[in-house]
């Protein structure tokens, strides 16, 4: 009976992603995102993150207190394909900034080990809060997903890419779960919060190119942002 649950409600999701597509292509025409739309991005373009959605652990401790929100939360990933106005572009800080981004630069570049990053503390705070966040709910757990992501890093440095979320799953809906990335009112790529490891190892690695989730697109940049990224032809 869960299953079955589980397989309508996902059925319920994507019909409201054609939903929304639907109604982004009225608005915008040959301009609109898709929901969950694959692009490929030069990561290295990615300098600035939108902090409107971040945990206080991943945000520099001098903002964890004293953040002010131009815009309502744009929510996570579920406002992926949204075309919204206002000023919540404005919600940026520098990604070099960030603890998350800072803790693969000591491990990745420093050669420190995790637990001198402060990787490992990092997430005891943010699972005293969240509870299975990154699938995390044990010290074990947490230990098992950065041997991943030295795993992933290692990867990557060898074969020169990151995957596509369909190519990890076939069954997955277009690139939901990849790096997740918003679009200024000038085009520019904005990081959203989502895939801070893949994002961090591509720009370690000097990738040129890796695959990308869009988020949200700001409504007076609807003309600009497909500039600033390489369209799928399997969308």
């Amino acid at each position: 009976m869960k299953r079955i649950k589980m397989k309508i409600w996902n059925k319920s999701k994507i019909m409201r992603h054609f939903a929304r597509d639907a109604h982004n292509r009225l608005l915008y025409g040959r301009h609109a995102p898709l929901t969950a739309q694959l692009v490929f991005i030069d990561p290295s373009n990615i300098q600035f993150v939108y902090y409107g959605n971040l945990w206080d652990e991943e945000l520099p401790e001098p903002l964890q207190k004293n953040k002010s929100i131009h815009a309502p939360l744009l929510g996570s990933r579920s406002a992926s394909g949204k075309v919204v106005g206002g000023d919540w572009d404005k919600d940026i800080i520098p990604l070099n900034q960030c603890p998350k981004y800072l803790v693969c630069q000591k491990r990745f570049i420093g050669g420190m080990s995790w637990e001198d990053t402060g990787g490992y503390e990092m997430m005891r705070q943010i699972l005293i809060k969240k509870p299975g966040a990154d699938g995390c709910h044990t010290m074990a757990d947490v230990i098992k997903r950065f041997e991943n992501v030295d795993n992933l890093y290692q990867y990557v440095k060898k074969q020169g890419k990151l995957k596509s979320s369909k190519e990890l799953n076939p069954k997955n809906f277009r690139e939901t779960g990849g790096v997740y990335v918003h679009f200024d009112r000038s085009g520019n790529v904005l990081f959203g919060g989502g895939g801070w490891h893949r994002l961090s190892i591509a720009k370690m690695t000097g990738l040129r190119t890796i695959p990308a989730q869009v988020g949200v697109v700001h409504k007076d940049g609807i003309r600009l942002w497909k500039k600033n990224c390489r369209l799928s032809f399997l969308e």
